[in-house]
């Protein structure tokens, strides 16, 4: 992959090339783990492409081998009372980060295409952004999974898996925590090709430049606007009302507390199902 020449002070880098805006999650010592300074910088990234018209698609990638680990479990521990206090209101804002820093693109309502380089890592909402791409890209090397039951601590976007994999294969996800590699998750679909290391950047930015010079701006706008919101003739408010309901149940746990606690002090959890 070529040397995109990061800065190591910024934890999210974001610049522009023609009509292709790129966008790297850039906290290689923590494998990219999502704390509350990224979370807020994606927020205002998001709204800028949107609001930019001379951007027409998007490479999101990861820095160091990696595309996240998900959100920082320090960072869940510390804001555990806000987690309780605020509920769970996945459209509206993240639990764990508080008002105005919604994560992922479509929260922003961006409808311009999304090209995802995904390397290593791909986990929790590491693997929540990964799914938000329109055309994703994987390197043999990829392993993604959802480990949050581990700690106690639900799948918050749990209700949407099954719109980019089977019901079962969400399920396993979840319920074993076990890893899936890249392979597999392209035989299910969740990866549209696998190609060596060295040459993620450069295919994504091939299939970037495929869209920008090829597709009308204000086409392929519409075509993933209708591709995307026609979920949403599919109940989903629904599903966040149930949601909202299941989902606090386990964030009042005693469970998620020991969880949590166990993480930290690197020791297995002494579940009580309370």
């Amino acid at each position: 992959m070529r040397d995109l020449h990061l800065p190591k002070n910024k934890k999210v880098v974001y610049f522009k090339e023609g009509h292709i805006a790129y966008v790297v999650l850039n906290r290689p010592e923590k494998v990219n783990a999502i704390d509350i300074d990224m979370a807020k910088i994606l927020a205002k990234t998001w709204d800028d492409i949107r609001d930019d018209e001379n951007v027409w698609a998007v490479i999101l990638t990861g820095a160091g081998n990696n595309f996240s680990s998900g959100f920082d479990i320090s960072v869940i521990h510390n804001a555990l009372p806000l987690i309780r206090s605020k509920g769970f209101k996945l459209l509206k804002q993240s639990n764990i980060f508080g008002e105005g820093f919604r994560l992922t693109p479509s929260m922003h309502n961006l409808w311009k295409p999304i090209v995802v380089a995904l390397d290593g890592h791909v986990n929790g909402a590491g693997l929540w952004l990964a799914l938000e791409g329109d055309i994703r890209i994987a390197t043999p090397e990829v392993r993604i999974g959802l480990f949050e039951g581990r700690i106690g601590y639900p799948v918050e976007f749990a209700a949407f898996l099954t719109r980019y994999m089977p019901p079962n294969i969400a399920l396993e996800l979840m319920l074993t925590s076990e890893l899936m590699d890249a392979e597999r998750a392209y035989q299910l679909g969740i990866f549209n090709k696998i190609v060596p290391r060295e040459r993620l950047l450069e295919e994504a930015e091939r299939v970037a430049r495929n869209i920008v010079n090829n597709i009308g701006p204000l086409a392929m706008r519409a075509m993933k606007r209708l591709v995307r919101t026609s979920w949403d003739l599919q109940n989903t408010q629904s599903l966040l009302q149930l949601s909202d309901v299941i989902i606090n149940e386990a964030l009042m746990s005693k469970d998620l507390e020991e969880g949590l606690k166990a993480f930290i002090e690197k020791r297995p959890p002494r579940w009580e199902a309370k």
